[in-house]
């Protein structure tokens, strides 16, 4: 199979590099001692091509209900937003200060397209405190 992702990226990166961040995979919750529950992540370096959404992407996260400051996102892995049946949480992209300038943790929130070789993916800006991701 022909990996059309990596055809193109050799081209866009020229224009728009690609850029490293660290995957918070999500891995489930524990239960805590008081009895709150905390999601578990599993980290792991990942490199990304961050873009802007086109106008239908927009509108499908606007039927969603999905505000906020938002991109799209493409890298050669399956990332996963949330999965209420497995009780998983949107894996977190953490990018390092100053990649974005909105800032550094945000959010899968939509899967546009999943292949075996590639994903790509909405990601929309979360709170950059790292006390509310507890590892």
């Amino acid at each position: 199979m022909v990996n059309l992702r990596a055809i193109a990226n050799s081209v866009t990166q020229s224009i728009n590099p690609n850029v490293l961040c660290e995957r918070w995979r999500s891995i489930g919750a524990v239960t805590a001692d008081t009895g709150k529950r905390e999601p578990v992540w599993s980290k792991a370096p990942l490199i990304v091509q961050v873009q802007a959404h086109t106008d239908k992407e927009l509108r499908q996260l606007d039927l969603l209900n999905i505000g906020g400051v938002s991109r799209k996102v493409f890298c050669n892995a399956q990332v996963a937003s949330l999965v209420r049946v497995a009780q998983k949480g949107g894996d977190l992209l953490v990018f390092p200060a100053g990649v974005l300038p909105e800032g550094t943790t945000w959010l899968c929130t939509v899967v546009h397209e999943r292949w075996p070789a590639w994903t790509t993916f909405a990601i929309t800006l979360q709170n950059d405190n790292y006390e509310a991701f507890k590892c």
